[in-house]
């Protein structure tokens, strides 16, 4: 009798088990790059100021040509090879690379805003951490990119050089295309031209480097 009261009770535990939370998604589920999905709330393309030390711009006021402010937070929707969503994914094993450039990112400095929710869902909004210049934003799901087109976004900074701190060796470059013919590389106001809304990005960033 007891042997029997014992198969019952740990048959229902393991139907409790086996039964997924109502509302939930699976929190163990194998992200598919291939279902996955990366947007952001416009077509762009967009430019974000960044440096070293996290004190640029966010993703989510980041500039169009003419030096608008526009809103580029990208969304990630992250399923598995069902097409379900990937609830709890762990934000420090989604980040951001650029496709083009030589964007340098300071360590865990361009990772996702929180985990995924119950719908597959997080956002990148954040300011990154990082020096350089970069175009064409892929997303990456535990170091694999997600299998769409680069995002239009392009990122560039006062450490020009991209060695992660912005100093004396950035001055030089900045002067040269202050003086000289157009860089994106240092039109942090991304209104085409090199002028005094760039010198004063530029000198607010002096001095930055990874925390």
């Amino acid at each position: 009798m007891r042997r029997t009261i014992t198969i019952m009770i740990l048959a229902t535990a393991w139907s409790l088990l086996s039964c997924p939370v109502a509302g939930l998604a699976d929190p163990t589920g194998i992200p598919d790059v291939n279902l996955s999905t990366a947007t952001v709330p416009s077509p762009g393309p967009f430019s974000v100021y960044t440096r070293p030390d996290g004190g640029g711009h966010p993703l989510a006021a980041a500039y169009l040509m003419g030096g608008q402010v526009a809103d580029a937070t990208i969304t990630l929707h992250l399923v598995d090879a069902n097409g379900d969503p990937i609830y709890l994914y762990p934000f420090e094993d989604l980040w951001l690379e650029c496709d083009a450039g030589s964007l340098a990112v300071c360590a865990g400095g361009s990772t996702a805003d929180a985990y995924t929710d119950v719908n597959g869902d997080t956002t990148f909004s954040h300011p990154l951490y990082a020096g350089g210049q970069g175009q064409g934003v892929m997303v990456l799901v535990s170091g694999l990119a997600l299998a769409q087109p680069p995002l239009p976004i392009s990122f560039n900074s006062p450490d020009i050089t991209g060695d992660l701190v912005a100093n004396l060796d950035d001055i030089v470059l900045f002067g040269m295309d202050w003086l000289g013919s157009y860089h994106y590389r240092s039109d942090f106001f991304y209104d085409g031209v090199i002028d005094i809304s760039d010198i004063a990005l530029f000198a607010q960033g002096l001095g930055a480097g990874c925390p």
